[in-house]
């Protein structure tokens, strides 16, 4: 008698326990306890897997732990088909070179789509336990992601307030805004020296520094009138110009407002994210930036897809043993006799179908003997097409019932003769 835990894996490898358990099997017992074994713990490691994934999904433990279950199972049960659907063929006595190839050839294309459905499931298993294992360096990591993130989700926000179809941001705005007031304030402040330089030469024309007597000449007068009417000039010029710099200002506030609050609402947002998605994206940030956990990321995935791709490979490449013969015989004999019981079937479908219908050739010979007597003895040609209708109704009555009731007779009798 098998241990509990023997037959345990022997049902997780697929393997069919009536057969495996016969003496002439023994050696193929380790075998499929070692299958069913690392089927059975990659279905844990799922299970303890999507269990931490959908921890950062749901907020109850007792969800997560039952989705987890949940998907392990579902894993355990795909990888239990994959190990179950490869069979194995008896060696082949071939042994030229072609039909060499052909024979592996035949075995690659059983084995490559299983093992490349083996290896997404097994990157399905690694990426969440790589995000329990490194918890702690992805932690460290978030705070680096948020920023980035909350400066791709300000430019976002940023282009939304200016209609969804802005080409610039807010903070190039803002300093397009004071550009144009640095070159209002260079442009006042030219003007201004041009309006000291006129009201210098009017007073050096005054005071005498000029090539005529101080006060006297119509230089005089033309230098004053022209400082005069150069200052009403700049004046206008100047008061547009500043005005032109408050209305900027008053925009540049603005838009520092809208700045302020676009930063606000990206930092929050960028906070709030911070589910499995961004995990994952951390964590590839992490492989990229150091040496040590991409290496400990390659060789923990190698360690799951070997785990996941073992079964499969030790399926696929494993001697054609007393296991496989045993499977083979019990399926051959099952198919010679479901073969047999059909064959049988229909004999007695046949054996039916001609026993009808000499009954029914039978009474036709009876009946038209009985209705050609009768009409021998009557002379009246009416009377004879008459009777004779009415007895050829009669005849086809009495042969339909007389047949039914032969066939359910005989219908009967087999049934009675195979019990």
């Amino acid at each position: 008698m098998q241990s509990p835990l023997k037959r345990f894996f022997w049902a997780c490898s697929g393997a069919t326990i009536s057969i495996l358990q016969k003496k002439e099997c023994e050696t193929e017992h380790s075998k499929y306890v070692g299958i069913g074994a690392a089927v059975f713990l990659t279905g844990v490691l799922a299970a303890v897997s999507a269990s931490y994934a959908f921890s950062t999904v749901f907020s109850s433990g007792k969800w997560a732990i039952a989705f987890g279950i949940f998907w392990g199972a579902m894993i355990f049960n795909l990888d239990r088909y994959l190990v179950l659907s490869i069979r194995n063929t008896p060696p082949s006595t071939t042994s030229t070179w072609k039909e060499k190839i052909l024979n592996v050839g035949g075995v690659l294309v059983i084995a490559l789509p299983r093992i490349a459905l083996a290896a997404l499931l097994a990157t399905a298993i690694t990426k969440p336990l790589e995000l329990l294992i490194f918890d702690d360096e992805i932690r460290a990591e978030m705070p680096g992601l948020q920023q980035d993130q909350a400066k791709e989700f300000q430019r976002e926000l940023e282009t939304e307030l200016q209609g969804g179809g802005g080409q610039t941001t807010l903070a190039a705005r803002i300093e397009k805004l004071r550009e144009e007031n640095r070159n209002l304030e260079k442009e006042i402040n030219q003007k201004q020296e041009e309006q000291v330089k006129a009201r210098q030469a009017a007073i050096d024309e005054a005071e005498g520094r000029a090539n005529l007597p101080a006060g006297q000449g119509p230089v005089f007068e033309m230098k004053k009138q022209n400082a005069l009417d150069n200052e009403k000039k700049a004046n206008d010029y100047i008061t547009r110009r500043t005005d032109l710099q408050k209305r900027n200002d008053t925009q540049i506030a603005d838009l520092e407002r809208q700045q302020q609050e676009a930063a606000q609402a990206a930092r929050t947002k960028s906070q709030a994210n911070d589910g499995l998605a961004t995990q994952l994206q951390a964590f590839s940030r992490l492989t990229r930036k150091n040496p040590v956990i991409w290496s400990a990321d390659l060789v923990f995935m190698a360690i799951i897809w070997i785990l996941e791709i073992a079964p499969i490979l030790t399926k696929v490449y494993s001697k054609y043993g007393p296991y496989d013969k045993a499977l083979d015989f019990e399926e051959r004999k099952v198919y010679a006799q479901k073969d047999r019981e059909f064959e049988e079937l229909e004999n007695d479908i046949k054996t039916q179908r001609e026993f009808y219908q000499r009954q029914k050739d039978v009474l036709t010979k009876i009946q038209d003997r009985v209705v050609l007597g009768t009409l021998s003895v009557t002379d009246n040609p009416i009377l004879d097409s008459t009777a004779y209708k009415d007895l050829e109704n009669a005849k086809n009555v009495l042969i339909e019932q007389a047949t039914t009731g032969l066939t359910r007779t005989s219908e009967n009798g087999n049934k009675d003769d195979r019990n």
